[in-house]
């Protein structure tokens, strides 16, 4: 079971869009959101935005869809979600490899950060390098 006080960040993080757009918050949002996840279905991303989407639309006037839009690791959804209307009805999930892979390698024409704007941080990665336990005294000579 979700808490009052998660429930409520989590609300806030998609209801922060609303502030975030010239249209007056009493007159947001006019149609229903459509948020775009850049991976497949099923997975980490996903999982949360479905979650965090259900829980923002109990105070919304209209529903938020998800979209899956897998391709060229990320940027094939957040480059459409960058070339919709500016009205702040679309929004996009970005992943490590949005902020890092794929700015990093300039791996994909026409994506750029600087085509969006961070609105909420949803997880904190935990990444590492691990090894079995029992072949850490080898790994350790690396």
């Amino acid at each position: 079971m979700i808490s009052k006080g998660i429930k409520t960040t989590l609300g806030a993080a998609l209801g922060a869009v609303i502030f975030g757009t010239s249209v007056a918050a009493a007159d947001f949002p006019t149609r229903d959101i459509r948020l775009i996840v850049p991976w497949p279905a099923g997975g980490g991303a996903d999982a949360i935005l479905r979650k965090i989407s259900n829980i923002a639309e109990q105070d919304l006037p209209k529903s938020i869809y998800v979209e899956n839009i897998a391709g060229a690791v990320t940027a094939t959804g957040l480059i459409q979600m960058s070339n919709a209307r500016p009205d702040g009805h679309t929004v996009a999930v970005m992943t490590y490899d949005s902020t890092i892979t794929l700015p990093r390698g300039g791996l994909v024409p026409g994506y750029s950060l600087d085509n969006m704007k961070l609105i909420a941080r949803i997880t904190t990665e935990a990444d590492a390098i691990v090894v079995s336990k029992h072949s850490a005294s080898r790994a350790m000579r690396i």
